[in-house]
């Protein structure tokens, strides 16, 4: 999954349980902050790319990422 360049901020929570993602791209986005728990559940997710910079919070990111 790529977000479009018009995205700048995703809320805690906003990927829970999205079970088959399996990789997302942030870097064409405005995003400064990924979240709290952004991607809990995501058990099949083994890739986030993200810009150099980016506030990732606490357990924002799978353990096996």
């Amino acid at each position: 999954v790529s977000l479009p360049s018009s995205v700048n901020k995703i809320y805690s929570g906003a990927f829970r349980g999205c079970t088959n993602l399996k990789s997302i791209d942030l870097t064409n986005t405005q995003i400064t902050e990924i979240p709290t728990a952004c991607f809990y559940g995501c058990e099949k997710l083994v890739e986030v790319k993200y810009n150099t910079g980016v506030i990732v919070g606490n357990d924002a990111i799978p353990e096996n990422n």
